[in-house]
């Protein structure tokens, strides 16, 4: 807890443990949906991985991993098949790199191929520019960089 205190000084242990029956109740309600979603594909938006399955397996992966959730997870079938999906989709794939080597593969990344980004100030956003970004959840952690191409229709 001590590293999640850094990131939230605000967080209470306590006010989370009493909470956990009703977010075990949500999670059900939750997988339930899931589950009526994946019934008629293979991933949530069809039959290719997306961002949908990322953002919502990365939820799921640590859930499952705690023992009373777990059980609670396996009672979808559905959602057990699309989790073994994903996970084997990431058997073998990992590769040790040097950072330099990352940056090297991120740097060759075409513009073209990224994700729709927003900007506070768009007028500010030119290639050339100074920029800071941060995530919303974690605005305290932000990262300096510059702005190298732009596309009109935001990638």
């Amino acid at each position: 807890m001590e590293d999640r205190k850094k990131m939230r000084p605000d967080l209470d242990p306590g006010a989370l443990l009493a909470l956990v029956p009703d977010l075990r109740n949500e999670l059900r309600v939750f997988a339930a949906g899931l589950e009526r979603t994946l019934a008629p594909r293979r991933f949530l938006l069809g039959d290719r991985f997306g961002l949908a399955d990322a953002s919502v397996y990365h939820v799921l992966w640590f859930a499952r991993n705690a023992p009373s959730v777990g059980r609670s997870c396996a009672r979808f079938p559905g959602v057990q098949r699309w989790l073994a999906v994903i996970d084997a989709m990431g058997q073998g794939q990992r590769t040790e790199m040097t950072p330099e080597a990352a940056l090297a593969i991120a740097q060759g990344h075409r513009a073209g191929d990224r994700a729709p980004r927003r900007s506070r100030r768009p007028e500010r956003a030119r290639p050339g520019a100074q920029v800071v970004i941060s995530s919303e959840d974690l605005p305290q952690s932000r990262f300096p960089g510059e702005v190298l191409a732009l596309a009109v229709d935001g990638s």
